[in-house]
C-alpha cells in the first residue's frame, strides 16, 4: 500500500511541476557551461531547506537528470545535431534499465543490511572510503589526502561521546561542526563560478558533423551496463565513465573516425545515465554514497529528517517510494523536453557564460546565509570555494573530501558502538563473516584499481 501511495503521489500536480521545474534548471544551468552537475545540486539544497520533503525530492531528482542530460547533449547540439535523439534516447534507456535494476535488487539488499551491526557498517563504510581513493583519477596520493582532509573536518565540533569541543580553536561558530551544505556550496559552486570567470568565454567541445551511431540498440545495451557497473563501485564519479565505456566496448576499429565519435556519444550517454541511477543502490539499501550527486541527495535528504539505508523503506516508505517514481518521471519527462526546446537551448550555448558568474555567486552565498543564518557560514563556503577552485585547477576531485567529510562521522559513530559493544576490543572490525567479506573486497579493489592503472600506464608507454 505504501508503495502505491508513493507512485501516485509523485504524479499529483504539484510534484509534477516541482519536478518539471527541476529538470527545467538542470537542463538551463547544464546549458551555460558554467557549474557542473554536482554544483548545480548543491546549488540547489538550500532551496530544498525551505520546501516539504517531497517536493525537495522532485526537484532534486529534476535538477539530477536535466544535468546529467544536458552535459550529455552540450557537445551533439554543437557539432553533431542529428545525434541528439540517438544521444538523449541513450541516457533515458541507460537510466531507466539501471532504475529498474535498483528496484530489482533494492529490496533483497535492504534486507541483509538490516541484519549489519555497527562494526559491519563500519567496514562497509572504510570499504566506501578505501574504493573511493583506489579508483578516483588522478594521483592516489592527492586522493588519500583529500579523504583525510574530510575525515579531520568532519571531527570539528563537540565530541559524540563526552560533549567537549574538538579542533575548535575556540570558535564558538565551529562548535556544531562544519555543515556540508557549505562545503558542498563552497567547494562545487563558488569554485566552478570562480573558474569560468578566469578562463573566459570559451567555445564547448564539439562531435564529429557526419557520422552515426551503427546499431544503436548494441551500443545503448554495452553502455548500460558498463554504467550499471560503474554506480555500483565506491567513489565512482562521471571521469571514470567516458574512459571505461571506450575501454570495455570498444568500437571496430575499422570503423570510420566519425563513426567512432557518433558510438562514443551514445555510449558515453548511457553509461551516465545508468551510472547516476545505479548509484542510487547502495545509497538506499545501505545507506552509502558512492558518487558526489549521492552523496548531495543523501545530505538533501538528512535536511529533512530522512536517514538514507535499510529502514528507509519501513519508516518512510512513501517518501522512498516517491524517490524512485520521480526519478522515473523525470527520466521520461526530459526527452521530451529537449527535442520540444532544441532550437532554444542551441541559443543559450552562444550566452556568454561569464556574464551569469557574479548572480551564481550571489545566490550560493546567500543559500548558504539563509540555511544558517551565520556570517562565519558564508566566510567558511568563501574559504572552500578557494580550495575547490585549486583541487578542480589541479585536477583533484573534490568529490572526495565531501564523501571524507559526511562519511567520517558516520564512521566515528558506528566504531565507536562496535568498540562499546566489544567492550574495547578491536578484533570485532574483523573477525565475523561480513565484515571480514567486506575488508576483503576491499583489498580486491584496490588490487584492481593498481591493474587499471598499470595497464593505463602500460598504453601510455
Amino acid at each position: 500500500m505504501d508503495l502505491i501511495d508513493g507512485l501516485l503521489l509523485a504524479l499529483t500536480p504539484a510534484l509534477i511541476v516541482c519536478t518539471t521545474a527541476g529538470l527545467a534548471v538542470g537542463l538551463i544551468m547544464s546549458m551555460l557551461r558554467i557549474l557542473s552537475p554536482a554544483a548545480i545540486v548543491a546549488l540547489a539544497l538550500p532551496v530544498t531547506f525551505a520546501m516539504a520533503v517531497n517536493g525537495a525530492i522532485g526537484l532534486l531528482a529534476g535538477i539530477v537528470i536535466g544535468a546529467q542530460y544536458g552535459r550529455a547533449v552540450v557537445p551533439v547540439l554543437i557539432g553533431g545535431r542529428h545525434l541528439v535523439p540517438a544521444v538523449v534516447t541513450a541516457t533515458c534507456v541507460g537510466f531507466l534499465v539501471a532504475l529498474l535494476a535498483v528496484a530489482i535488487c533494492l529490496p533483497a539488499l535492504a534486507k541483509t543490511a538490516l541484519t549489519f551491526g555497527p562494526a559491519e557498517y563500519g567496514a562497509a563504510i572504510i570499504l566506501l572510503l578505501i574504493g573511493a581513493v583506489a579508483l578516483a583519477p588522478g594521483s592516489l596520493v592527492a586522493s588519500f589526502g583529500l579523504v583525510l582532509a574530510g575525515l579531520v573536518l568532519g571531527l570539528v565540533g563537540l565530541d559524540l561521546a563526552t560533549g567537549e569541543p574538538r579542533m575548535t580553536f575556540g570558535i564558538v561558530d565551529l562548535m556544531d561542526g562544519i555543515d556540508m551544505m557549505t562545503v558542498a556550496i563552497g567547494a562545487f559552486v563558488i569554485g566552478d563560478v570562480v573558474q569560468a570567470m578566469a578562463r573566459g568565454d570559451t567555445t564547448p567541445a564539439a562531435l564529429a558533423p557526419q557520422g552515426n551511431a551503427g546499431s544503436v540498440g548494441a551500443v545503448i545495451t554495452k553502455g548500460s551496463m558498463v554504467g550499471v557497473l560503474l554506480g555500483l563501485l565506491p567513489g565512482s564519479g562521471a571521469g571514470l565513465t567516458t574512459p571505461a565505456s571506450e575501454t570495455l566496448c570498444e568500437a571496430d576499429p575499422l570503423d570510420s573516425a566519425d563513426h567512432a565519435v557518433a558510438e562514443g556519444a551514445v555510449r558515453a550517454a548511457a553509461a551516465g545515465g545508468a551510472r547516476i541511477a545505479a548509484s542510487q543502490l547502495p545509497l538506499l539499501a545501505l545507506g552509502l554514497p558512492t558518487s558526489t550527486i549521492a552523496v548531495l541527495l543523501f545530505g538533501g535528504l538528512i535536511l529533512h529528517g530522512v536517514l538514507p539505508g535499510p529502514e528507509l523503506g519501513i519508516k518512510h516508505a512513501v517518501v522512498f517510494s516517491s524517490l524512485v517514481a520521480s526519478f522515473g518521471m523525470a527520466a521520461l519527462m526530459v526527452p521530451v523536453l529537449i527535442l520540444v526546446a532544441r532550437g532554444p537551448l542551441t541559443r543559450l550555448l552562444a550566452v556568454p557564460a561569464r556574464r551569469f558568474g557574479p548572480m551564481l555567486l550571489i545566490v550560493a552565498l546567500l543559500g548558504v546565509y539563509s540555511v544558517s543564518n551565520r556570517l562565519a557560514e558564508v566566510g567558511f563556503a568563501l574559504c572552500f570555494g578557494a580550495a575547490g577552485y585549486v583541487l578542480s585547477r589541479a585536477g583533484c576531485d573534490r568529490g572526495l573530501l565531501l564523501l571524507g567529510l559526511v562519511m567520517g562521522r558516520l564512521l566515528e559513530e558506528k566504531v565507536r558502538q562496535a568498540l562499546l559493544i566489544s567492550r574495547g576490543d578491536l578484533w570485532v572490525m574483523v573477525n565475523r563473516p561480513i565484515t571480514a567479506s567486506l575488508l576483503v573486497a576491499t583489498a580486491l579493489i584496490v588490487l584492481g584499481a593498481w591493474w587499471w592503472r598499470s595497464q593505463g600506464r602500460q598504453h601510455s608507454a
